[in-house]
């Protein structure tokens, strides 16, 4: 698995409601969040915290964060922690990988 975006969780500090962000084992690579925000691309909804992983950040046209009541009114409790809404460009043909985070 190719990982790209290795900062993201750490840059989503100041942006998440509930944010608490730490890397295990010092793994720049991976992200774990006390609340996980809903993660959106291309209306594909991604489950766990580091789902932005899979996406090259050169295929990104737009990344939006959504919190408090504009994320919940919009998307109800599964945006109680924020929602990322991510775009990507239109030829970059972007597919979803397999989900393999059982948590519901």
């Amino acid at each position: 698995m190719k990982y790209y975006i290795l900062a993201l969780g750490g840059l989503l500090f100041g942006y998440m409601a509930h944010a608490q962000v730490s890397t295990p084992n010092n793994n720049p690579r991976q992200y774990t969040y006390k609340h996980e925000p809903l993660v959106i691309v291309d209306s594909v909804e991604l489950k766990g915290a580091n789902a932005l992983q899979q996406l090259d950040p050169g295929i990104i046209q737009t990344m939006t964060v959504l919190k408090d009541s504009v994320a919940t009114k919009k998307y109800g409790l599964r945006g109680q922690y924020g929602v990322i809404l991510v775009s990507t460009k239109p030829e970059a043909h972007w597919k979803p990988a397999a989900n393999t985070d059982n948590r519901q």
